[in-house]
């Protein structure tokens, strides 16, 4: 297994950086729900969305389950 995750920016071109940057990403992911992002941590989540359609699938997931979860604490 590669230790780079390839991406392709929107514009096409073909992008790698390491996986364990998307790894970094992931957790500043659900950082950034709590809303405990530094200013440079925000631009760098930002700049990787930008590049990654992993990370942007993977933060479509996170809303998703915390709008479910929102929902389901409301009906109890």
């Amino acid at each position: 297994m590669s230790d780079e995750c390839n991406t392709k920016a929107d514009h096409g071109e073909q992008m790698t950086h390491p996986k364990g940057h998307c790894y970094k990403v992931s957790q500043l992911i659900t950082l950034k729900k709590d809303g405990r992002l530094t200013w440079i941590e925000q631009l760098m989540l930002s700049t990787h969305l930008v590049m990654c359609k992993k990370c942007r699938q993977f933060t479509k997931n996170v809303d998703e389950m915390s709008a479910m979860m929102r929902s389901f604490n409301r009906q109890d």
